[in-house]
């Protein structure tokens, strides 16, 4: 069984370094640097993902996803 998972690693780490050594890579940066960088809300990152049609309030959402993660003081 292990020598599965050690296959399977270094078959996701030989397409990770290609992924790396590709266009890929620098449309990803460029993407994360002309788009996502200058989000200034939730709803513009939201709507940069395309999310949008997933998430359609997302002032809500995000309000519901951290009221229901709350922290007990001791």
């Amino acid at each position: 069984m292990a020598v599965n998972y050690l296959k399977l690693f270094w078959n996701i780490q030989e397409i990770m370094i290609k992924l790396l050594r590709t266009e890929y890579c620098d449309k990803i940066l460029s993407k994360y640097q002309d788009e996502l960088l200058p989000a200034e809300s939730f709803e513009e990152y939201c709507d940069v993902m395309g999310l949008l049609n997933v998430i359609q309030s997302p002032s809500t959402f995000l309000k519901d996803v951290l009221s229901s993660v709350t922290v007990s003081s001791s």
